[in-house]
């Protein structure tokens, strides 16, 4: 007896070959992994200038660039100590203990410090203090910006001065 005819058969193993070979790419598709080498640039932009004005003293304000994101920004001002240089902050900078002053609000894209730090060199100084400081001098103004994270209104967390950024392969 029969169980098969030829008819029959082809289609069965057509079938079980169909089907050994669908499952057979599907197991292939999922498993397979692909390592990539090379190198991709990472753009953390973000600059902000600093004016000092004209003149032999200071005005010091602190401007974000157009594209960047929401910075704090900290100033810090090198030169003769007083009474030969004064520095004077307005009320929205304050000086911190480690001799940074800090703006209290969030500096937004496009944005500049409102008010100026001035470091000012005393008027009338006397012979003595002329021969310290020499004929030329510098007045340094060194400052810094951090991303501000931040939620529209005010700055969740406190800037880490002191953070960097590590990467690891």
């Amino acid at each position: 007896m029969k169980i098969f005819n030829r008819r029959s058969l082809t289609v069965l193993l057509t079938l079980a070959l169909l089907l050994v070979t669908t499952i057979g790419i599907t197991v292939a598709y999922f498993s397979d992994t692909d390592y990539a080498e090379g190198k991709a640039a990472v753009v953390l932009k973000q600059e902000t200038t600093v004016d000092e004005g004209d003149g032999p003293d200071k005005q010091i304000a602190i401007t974000n660039s157009e594209d960047g994101a929401a910075v704090v920004v900290r100033v810090q001002v090198f030169g003769p100590d007083e009474p030969l240089m004064t520095v004077t902050a307005p009320a929205k900078w304050k000086k911190g203990a480690d001799g940074w002053y800090y703006y209290t609000e969030v500096l937004a894209a496009g944005a500049t410090t409102e008010g100026k730090i001035v470091a000012k060199i005393k008027d009338d100084l006397t012979d003595e203090e002329k021969a310290i400081l020499g004929d030329n001098f510098n007045v340094t103004v060194a400052h810094e910006a951090r991303i501000a994270i931040y939620n529209g209104t005010a700055v969740i967390t406190p800037a880490d001065w002191d953070q960097s950024i590590t990467f690891t392969e």
